[in-house]
């Protein structure tokens, strides 16, 4: 997909001569933010009511993740999909917590001004 393409290619997109990398911009707080909930199950993998749990869980965690874009989000939440339903059918769970933990640091790097080279752009858009 473009997305992809892009996310392997970016760092050849940005015209480097136009653009600088920056560690003077505050990018944020020295931060971590957890969050937990509990999702209670019954025991049957294959119902209505399952399935709208594991709707309800990926939800929550694609909210927590959706800043890491949707490759990285789509992936961790397939994952957790696959994950709770072999632990349901191997186990005997009544519920899972699911922590998320999102991390900021104040002295990340950025572009600022990021350009791009739009010769490259396009081509990769037609490739």
């Amino acid at each position: 997909s473009i997305i992809q393409d892009f996310h392997n290619h970016g760092k050849y997109l940005v015209d480097l001569e136009k653009s600088t990398l920056r560690k003077d911009v505050p990018f944020g707080n020295n931060a971590v933010r957890l969050n937990t909930r509990y999702f209670p199950f019954n025991g049957e993998t294959r119902n209505q009511d399952f399935e709208a749990k594991l709707l309800d869980m990926k939800s929550f965690i694609g909210s927590e993740l959706y800043k890491l874009g949707s490759s990285i989000s789509g992936k961790v939440l397939q994952a957790v999909h696959q994950q709770t339903i072999k632990q349901l059918e191997e186990n005997d769970i009544t519920g899972t917590l699911v922590i998320t933990a999102v991390c900021n640091h104040a002295e990340a790097s950025r572009f600022s001004p990021m350009v791009f080279d739009i010769e490259k752009s396009v081509e990769l858009w037609n490739s």
